[in-house]
Parts: C-alpha cells; sequence; structure tokens
C-alpha cells in the first residue's frame, strides 16, 4: 500500500510519442496488416472501429494488476492499479484487425492513449487465434523499469486500492469489473481477479471504507 502520493508520472512529448510509433511501425512483419491484441480496457473501449476481431492466445505472458493509475482511474492520493502484461504463462485476450484505410489515425489514437505515459513497451508477438493461423499481433507489455509500475499487491491490498480509487475516467472499480464481462462474454475466466473485484465490493459495502 503507498504511504505518500503516487505520480504524477511524466507525460512523454507528442515527438516522443510520434518517433515510438515510427520505430514500432518500421519493426511491423506486415504494415498493410495490423492485428492489435487486447487484454483490459481495450477489449470493452477499443477507440476505433476494427475490421475484423478473433479470441487469442498469448504465450509467455499474463494478464497482471501491474501499473499505477493515478489520473485515469485514480488519484496520486488514491491511486489504482490497472491491467499490463507481465511475464507467465499465458493470456487470452482479443485480437483486432485494424481497417488499412483508417490505420495511420486509429494507431495515432491508440498511441495517444497507451502510450501517454510510456509505461508500455509496443512488442510484435505472435498470438494464437481461436478461428484460425496465429497472428502476429501488436501488444502492449508494461515495462518494469517505468515509475508506473506497481509490484503486483497482495490481494487484500489490491481490493483497498481499486475500492478506494477513482480519477478522470471514473473508478478503478469499474474499470475491473467492465473488463471481467467482457473476458465472460468471450468465454474467459479470471478468478484470480474475480475474487479481487468480490472482496472490492465487500469493501465498498461497508458503512466507513476509509477504516477497512
Amino acid at each position: 500500500m503507498p504511504r505518500s502520493p503516487i505520480g504524477p508520472f511524466p507525460l512523454l512529448s507528442d515527438s516522443v510519442r510520434n518517433e515510438s510509433l515510427t520505430r514500432c511501425l518500421a519493426a511491423a512483419p506486415d504494415r498493410g496488416t495490423v492485428w492489435l491484441f487486447t487484454y483490459g480496457s481495450l477489449m470493452w473501449n477499443p477507440a476505433f472501429e476494427p475490421v475484423e476481431t478473433c479470441v487469442g492466445t498469448l504465450a509467455g505472458h499474463q494478464r497482471a494488476l501491474n501499473l499505477w493509475t493515478a489520473h485515469a482511474r485514480g488519484t496520486p492520493e488514491y491511486p489504482g492499479l490497472a491491467l499490463g502484461l507481465a511475464t507467465g504463462n499465458a493470456c487470452r485476450g482479443l485480437l483486432y484487425r485494424l481497417h488499412p484505410k483508417r490505420q495511420a489515425g486509429d494507431l495515432a489514437t491508440i498511441w495517444d492513449r497507451e502510450m501517454y505515459t510510456g509505461i508500455y513497451r509496443p512488442e510484435w508477438l505472435p498470438v494464437d487465434c481461436d478461428d484460425g493461423d496465429p497472428i502476429t499481433a501488436l501488444c502492449f507489455v508494461t515495462d518494469t523499469n517505468h515509475p508506473q509500475f506497481a509490484e503486483p499487491p497482495t490481494v487484500d491490498a489490491a481490493a483497498r486500492l481499486i475500492a478506494r480509487a477513482a480519477g478522470k475516467f471514473g473508478s478503478c472499480r469499474d474499470y475491473l469489473a467492465e473488463t471481467l464481462k467482457s473476458l465472460r462474454e468471450l468465454g474467459i475466466e479470471e478468478p484470480a481477479l474475480s475474487d479481487i473485484l468480490d472482496r472490492v465490493d465487500r469493501l465498498l459495502a461497508q458503512p466507513d471504507l476509509s477504516k477497512s
């Protein structure tokens, strides 16, 4: 649990963010066909219109509450936790294929949102698509050297953080709930995250959360 305010985190300048996107595209295996692997809020709020979707599995990584949110879903005094990709067994999520004619604008929108502070390392990784052949997709992996990185807390600590946190885009609790709802609709179960959400809701049902 943080004992002092978390953040605010330094923002990437427009030029640095654009350079990051340019470097990433230069490494793309096929610049004409771009797939994006999503595992958190991009599943239920992508901010662009894909032309194709597929449920897929990314090996070698797992979904984790491993980054601080002190603006979007929290504040420096009451930070929340957001999802990133950590080293692990595997992560099930949703693949989006970007429209070729809207690709440049869609990628700029994605970069403005996901690379706001540079907490992620954008990487091209193989994802097994449930409906077909493996796809090399753009994946946002948490940069563990970034100041926004959060060592995954205990279940109880995570629940207390999430229960108190709300920011510019709403509560941290709703962020987690929407993600779990999207996963369930895809037939994906996340028992550990569901347990945290249950604990959050029990905390929020208490008359004075500050004493919990």
